[in-house]
């Protein structure tokens, strides 16, 4: 007997995303599901963003995205992110495992890797989201998932810094114990805002001898806009 259902007899499923109760098969309920779906993103196929970063000198070779972090998607997102409600994370996977699955190039990889979090970062959430997304990404796309690629040590949540600070901050991440030399390798996280952490991850696996290293987001972030004095919105 499936556990899920023996767990939803005792806390019966709710959506992720409104906490609507659902079945235990589901993640989201159907009126959330079309709002997440109209969401769906379409930006740079290499660097994951509409305001393309490729001419910053990215590490990583490509990259698949599922959503724009708007609207139902973004609530999705910080119920992870402040240890509510995994679900959402198994969602996002399961997206980004039958996008991997299709493509050509990263349905070959050979190794499905979270961008990793610090054990105090994962104390207090009670979970790595990216750890999720991986595992279900990688168990829908057929590709084997190591958790131990990389590492992460104590540092601040990226989310709450200036663009400048979270340049700095990703140098928390280091090296871990197995190594990718000569594998393709994906990269999974939930969101991709300046693409630092992505590159930081990407830059570590490659010197560490990976082959290729695609980035697989679940979300990602357009620019704000901006009213100048005219009262005109622009993108800055």
């Amino acid at each position: 007997m499936n556990f899920k259902y023996i767990l939803d007899l005792f806390y019966p499923n709710r959506c992720s995303c409104c906490g609507k109760f659902i079945g235990w098969r589901s993640y989201l309920c159907d009126e959330c599901l079309i709002s997440v779906s109209e969401l769906s993103a379409n930006p740079c196929e290499i660097c994951g963003k509409d305001e393309c970063i490729c001419g910053s000198g990215i590490y990583y070779d490509r990259s698949v995205v599922c959503f724009y972090y708007e609207g139902i998607v973004r609530h999705g997102i910080i119920t992870l992110k402040e240890g509510r409600d995994k679900s959402f994370a198994e969602f996002i996977g399961e997206m980004l495992g039958r996008k991997i699955a299709a493509d050509p190039e990263l349905g070959k990889a050979d190794l499905i890797i979270p961008v990793p979090s610090s054990r105090d970062r994962i104390r207090k959430r009670g979970y790595n989201q990216a750890l999720i997304i991986a595992q279900v990404a990688g168990k829908t796309a057929g590709i084997k998932v190591r958790n131990n690629v990389l590492h992460k040590i104590k540092s601040e949540y990226q989310h709450t810094l200036t663009s400048e600070k979270r340049a700095e901050n990703v140098s928390s991440i280091i090296p871990g114990k197995e190594s990718p030399e000569g594998m393709k390798v994906i990269v999974c996280d939930d969101v991709i805002t300046t693409g630092n952490t992505m590159n930081r991850c990407a830059e570590i696996l490659k010197s560490m001898g990976a082959e290729k290293v695609y980035a697989a987001l679940g979300t990602t972030t357009k620019l704000k806009k901006r009213k100048d004095e005219n009262g005109t919105g622009h993108r800055n």
